[in-house]
């Protein structure tokens, strides 16, 4: 891992009990690794897999590195973690967001996010007049 100087912990994803720690781009999220698995069948597959005894860990815990944006992968686990950040339309959401959970959700296969976020885009941009 890069010099723990230029980590950067996102608080709000950062649960003090959790046992995993995500790693996008130096970005740090420590969640919870079963409703990472339970939400997505591709992280379920990454976690299935024994850690390594000289595997890298965080305050205990191991470390997951993504190539996905920081703000993307930011994105993504708040709308897995926190409900309300990605509530369904007519709830407004930035497009940034939107399209960060779109990406992350079909590429993990999150599908209820993948189709919330398709209904936010069709909803706010649709294709007839």
């Amino acid at each position: 891992m890069d010099d723990a100087d230029t980590l950067e912990r996102v608080e709000s994803l950062w649960f003090d009990d959790g046992n995993i720690v995500i790693c996008a781009h130096n970005v740090l999220f420590r969640v919870f690794r079963g409703i990472l698995a339970a939400r997505s069948p591709v992280f379920a597959e990454m976690l299935a897999f024994p850690q390594a005894e000289d595997a890298e860990t965080i305050d205990g815990c191991p470390v997951l590195h993504l190539d996905d944006s920081a703000a993307d992968t930011m994105y993504f686990l708040k709308a897995i973690f926190d409900y309300e950040f990605f509530a369904p339309y007519p709830a407004k959401t930035d497009f940034d967001a939107i399209h960060g959970i779109l990406r992350l959700g079909q590429k993990y296969r999150v599908e209820p996010l993948r189709r919330r976020a398709l209904q936010h885009l069709s909803s706010a941009h649709p294709t007839t007049l």
